[in-house]
């Protein structure tokens, strides 16, 4: 099964890419859109996601009936009666409701976007003698569901070339093999197979005590891919779709400061910085030392400015890896890297804060521009959360610098 290719884009202005007029939000629970009525009670809707976290959402409501004069939803002082539209207001959001939240703008047409679909999990109950009760709802993806076991494992298997990302969703698709400590969901997953083929082979990847269904979350945002549950109408069953989303506009947005951007805090960090690495193990086959090293100068910088590369060359600090010991050189070269890699990722960090965009996700890219020289470019976005209250709509964003593809 093979939803369309999303044509890419190139980065282009917020202020060209769509209009904004009157955001807003749809809520369905249970299956059937939210009533008006209710939707009134709605104080503040949030949507949270991270490269290595389920997604989540909360929602803010008003608990006060002013014509009755009591609770409405929690904190009634008796039971309603049976089958009474009270009773079923008290069951509306209770732990369990299905909850699908959609984000976006009204204006000359109704541009809404999916955010998610999942479950009610936790219900706040908010009695103060300042404001009117209320309570808060929070709950997760439905994917969620399938974070039972954590596991430990590597890709590619020995003498395989590596392997690519949607290889790797095919394999977690199978049940789990506890004996042989073989990591698996159990549940049909289906890939895009012509992103598949553009995908890059990796020659390393590796699941340390992760839950299965996270960390294909990870691999699916570091490609810039959607992971969800979708409905087969033909064999009427749900399964998990990993790849690209036609949902989701595969576009990279440029934002400026002074114009789109309306808060920026970047950090330029060289404390933690390394020049090189160096792993060290035992071949025992060959009864001799292991040592393999990866450096800027040779295994290169994940960044293309050139002012930050000459501040990462110019500390001059040697990282020594030792356990656990590496095996073979192979493995000792590839960890070395992969090493160097993870201590890049923190050399420019950046939170901030843009109109609200339903469509700025993590593991999407932002180009940012008119901040400094040194800090203007691409940046890979680790985490946002989208805000749509009484003061309007924002989307912030945590991010780090990133090499253009």
């Amino acid at each position: 099964m093979t939803p369309p290719a999303v044509a890419k884009t190139d980065s282009i202005p917020l202020y060209e890419s769509q209009s904004f007029y009157v955001p807003t939000f749809e809520l369905w629970l249970r299956n059937q859109r939210m009533d008006p009525s209710l939707v009134r009670d709605v104080i503040e809707v949030t949507y949270e996601d991270h490269v290595d976290k389920v997604d989540s959402f909360t929602l803010v409501l008003n608990n006060w009936d002013a014509n009755t004069r009591t609770c409405k939803y929690f904190g009634l002082e008796r039971r309603p009666e049976q089958g009474s539209a009270a009773e079923e207001l008290t069951q509306l959001l209770a732990p369990g409701t299905a909850v699908l939240l959609k984000l976006g703008y009204l204006g000359r047409t109704r541009d809404m976007r999916t955010m998610m679909r999942g479950y009610v999990t936790t219900v706040d109950l908010e009695l103060t003698e300042t404001t009117a009760p209320r309570i808060v709802i929070r709950g997760l993806n439905a994917i969620d569901r399938f974070r039972t076991k954590q596991y430990t494992w590597a890709w590619p298997e020995s003498g395989t070339g590596g392997i690519r990302d949607s290889d790797i969703a095919k394999e977690l698709a199978k049940s789990p093999d506890d004996k042989a400590g073989r990591p698996g969901i159990g549940f049909r997953i289906e890939i895009n197979d012509a992103a598949k083929d553009k995908e890059p082979k990796n020659e390393h990847v590796l699941m340390h005590n992760q839950y299965p269904i996270v960390f294909l979350m990870e691999r699916a945002r570091l490609n810039g891919y959607s992971l969800f549950l979708a409905w087969d109408q033909t064999k009427k069953e749900e399964y998990l779709y990993f790849g690209p989303s036609e949902t989701l506009r595969d576009q990279t947005y440029k934002l400026e400061w002074g114009r789109s951007l309306i808060a920026f805090k970047p950090t330029l960090s060289t404390g933690r910085q390394v020049a090189k690495v160096t792993v060290l193990g035992w071949d025992a086959k060959g009864k001799k030392p292991i040592k393999e090293e990866a450096s800027i100068e040779k295994d290169g910088l994940n960044v293309d400015n050139k002012e930050l590369r000459a501040l990462a060359q110019a500390v001059n600090r040697e990282e020594v890896v030792a356990d656990p010991p590496a095996t073979d050189k192979e493995e000792a070269k590839r960890r070395a890297v992969r090493l160097l890699n993870e201590q890049q990722k923190d050399l420019v960090t950046a939170m901030g804060v843009t109109l609200g965009l339903p469509d700025l996700r993590a593991g999407r890219c932002i180009d940012v521009s008119r901040v400094d020289y040194r800090l203007d470019g691409r940046y890979f976005l680790t985490g946002t959360t989208h805000t749509l209250n009484d003061t309007g709509y924002r989307t912030q964003f945590t991010c780090r610098s990133e090499k253009q593809a």
